[in-house]
């Protein structure tokens, strides 16, 4: 569905005002030249001010024009937020209004004393006779430097979906608007020749008043898609438009709704415009994804919307929250797939939290993973997950990795089946190919401190000691609080001798971070530094721990410190037993390489299926 919106009149379709014109055809307001970022409801309320200057435009005109009859009872919500918008892009203020006049309960009048003015075609001269062989001469010169000059169109090839403006008014329904930013970059991301990037990044432009161009400088793009999202009732609206970014110029616009249970049809019907805006072929599987969304449950939608929104957290407790509302998603709709995978993802990061033990996790993720590919085969992110369990579980580790390149062919622009895939590669020792797939993941998902952070434990599992320390000193910058980012720093510090500043980051990881994984780390460095007293305290803190899971893999880590060969072996032993994910980068991780030498280690690499150390005796 699509606003209308009344042409101005004259001879342009510019129209100006003060330090501000609107280009009324494109919805394009433009300050002292330059490009205001303006949603297009509030743009639209402005081009009927316009076209009325002078004149009162009612509440009832606005609704008739711009809002749907059933959206009625969000109208004065939806109305008041977009005018606070509009007034805020023309530096205006309804209490000391320079351009719109607000009539309390009434509607609102641009003011005849700001009266716009319209750029005005001037006459044509009158023309002195020229010979004709000049005139063609002439016509010649200007047809050739038209065909030199004019601007061919550009191919865009890269895409970031900004933070859908939510129109409710009501600050708990935030999640509502960025979860469907997040579904809408996952519809759009299955076209395989746009590199589009991830929600994390795209959020910390969230109510940015920077301008299109310096947003996609900033992430490396082609190009900018913006919008909205307002739901009331039953009814879901999102308006959209796409710009270019590097010329600050808008392709096209258009306006969807539809009833909330086919919410997800109306998303791949988003992106397949996006597709044939920008000229892009669609490969007969993308198209054919594209067409077959199915209708669901628009309670069982919020409720994985939420998960999605806690999820992206990556901590236990968002991870939990997550869990609780996939589960309640599944109850909802028990044949909604993206559901099911993710609570196979929620189980798969508790396991490398260390907060349950793999054994318990492992069967609940197959179990996931298999109902999701049965409603839906193609669901890359039950094939990420499957993969995961594959190299986890299993250690099937060539049935992982195709798995993971089943799931990276059905969607390429997946940064957590890059990050995982690569976290495969390093553990069978195919480190080139590791970097490949974290740098990919990096140009998806550029300012997001998780994407950044499994950059550094590349470098850091490679022995690139100094390089990783710089990375997460970096990321400790942007912030402070980052756990894993003083754990994992913590451990550099140890390999580089900076034992004072190793034990003074575990602290902090501990402080910001409670857990046995986290004070093994502080147990290895105590040990290493030769306080054999305090290491041998934080190794009973963790042997006498009764009212949670104790990773047995944070066990051996203080015992390989202490340099007690015997007892680190058996508690490695035991983490495989548990089919615990940390055991698994046995062969990748530093603090394991005293250990070797010693022939249990290598018979310990071949019951994991990994390959033999190449320093052992």
């Amino acid at each position: 569905m699509s606003a209308s919106v009344p042409a101005a009149s004259g001879h342009s379709n510019i129209v100006r005002f003060g330090i501000f014109e609107l280009d009324v055809r494109a919805l394009e307001l433009r300050k002292q030249g330059q490009r205001i970022r303006v949603q297009q409801q509030p743009l639209q309320i402005l081009a009927m001010l316009l076209e009325r200057r002078g004149e009162v435009v009612t509440r009832d005109e606005l609704r008739a024009a711009l809002w749907a009859s059933d959206v009625y009872v969000d109208f004065d919500r939806g109305l008041n937020k977009a005018m606070v918008k509009l007034r805020e892009a023309i530096d205006d203020s309804a209490t000391s209004p320079r351009f719109i006049e607000t009539l309390p309960k009434i509607g609102y009048r641009f003011l005849a004393s700001e009266t716009p003015q319209q750029m005005v075609v001037p006459a044509p001269r009158r023309i002195r006779f020229v010979p004709v062989l000049a005139i063609a001469l002439a016509l010649l010169a200007i047809v050739s430097a038209v065909v030199v000059l004019w601007p061919r169109p550009r191919t865009i090839r890269s895409l970031a979906v900004l933070p859908l403006d939510d129109l409710s008014g009501d600050p708990s329904q935030a999640y509502f608007a960025d979860g469907m930013t997040d579904e809408l970059i996952t519809a759009i991301a299955q076209i395989g020749e746009l590199r589009v990037i991830s929600r994390t990044s795209v959020m910390h432009y969230k109510s940015t008043r920077k301008t299109a161009p310096e947003i996609a400088r900033e992430l490396a793009v082609d190009a900018v898609l913006e919008g909205s999202v307002l739901r009331v009732g039953n009814r879901v609206r999102i308006s959209a438009q796409l710009i270019d970014a590097q010329r600050d110029k808008h392709l096209w616009a258009r306006m969807y709704e539809d009833d909330a249970k086919d919410v997800l049809r109306l998303q791949d019907t988003v992106a397949r415009d996006v597709a044939e805006r920008i000229r892009l072929k669609l490969m007969p599987h993308e198209a054919a994804r594209l067409q077959r969304a199915r209708a669901v449950n628009p309670q069982a939608y919020e409720a994985y919307l939420a998960a999605r929104y806690h999820w992206d957290r990556r901590d236990f407790l968002g991870t939990a929250k997550a869990l609780q509302a996939y589960r309640q998603a599944i109850v909802l709709d028990p044949s909604y797939a993206p559901a099911y995978a993710g609570i196979a993802q929620c189980y798969i990061v508790m396991t490398y939290l260390g907060e349950i033990r793999g054994t318990d996790a492992w069967p609940l993720v197959m179990d996931a993973v298999k109902k999701a590919l049965a409603i839906d085969p193609d669901l890359a992110e039950a094939h990420t997950a499957l993969a995961v369990a594959k190299m986890n579980y299993e250690h099937d580790w060539a049935g992982a990795e195709s798995e993971f390149r089943r799931a990276i062919a059905l969607n390429p622009n997946s940064v957590t089946a890059r990050i995982w895939y690569g976290a495969l590669l390093a553990r069978v020792g195919r480190h080139d190919e590791s970097f490949a797939q974290q740098r990919v993941a990096l140009r998806l998902d550029p300012l997001s401190i998780v994407t950044r952070y499994n950059w550094a434990q590349r470098l850091w599992r490679t022995r690139r000691f100094d390089q990783a320390a710089a990375e997460l000193n970096h990321e400790i910058d942007l912030d402070p609080n980052y756990a894993s980012a003083h754990w994992t720093l913590g451990l550099i510090y140890v390999h580089q001798n900076k034992l004072s500043a190793a034990i003074a980051e575990l602290h902090k990881a501990e402080e910001l971070k409670p857990g046995p994984t986290v004070n093994a780390g502080l147990g290895y460095a105590y040990a290493r530094s030769g306080d054999t007293g305090r290491a041998r305290s934080v190794l009973q803190q963790l042997l006498n721990e009764k009212s949670r899971y104790v990773d047995p893999w944070a066990v051996a880590l203080v015992y390989t410190g202490l340099g007690d060969r015997d007892q680190a072996f058996t508690w490695l032993e035991k983490a495989n037993e548990d089919r615990d994910s940390l055991v698994t980068m046995l062969n990748a991780q530093p603090e394991f390489d005293t250990l070797r030498d010693d022939p249990r280690f290598n018979a310990l690499l071949q019951r994991i299926g990994l390959p033999v150390s190449r320093d052992s005796h």
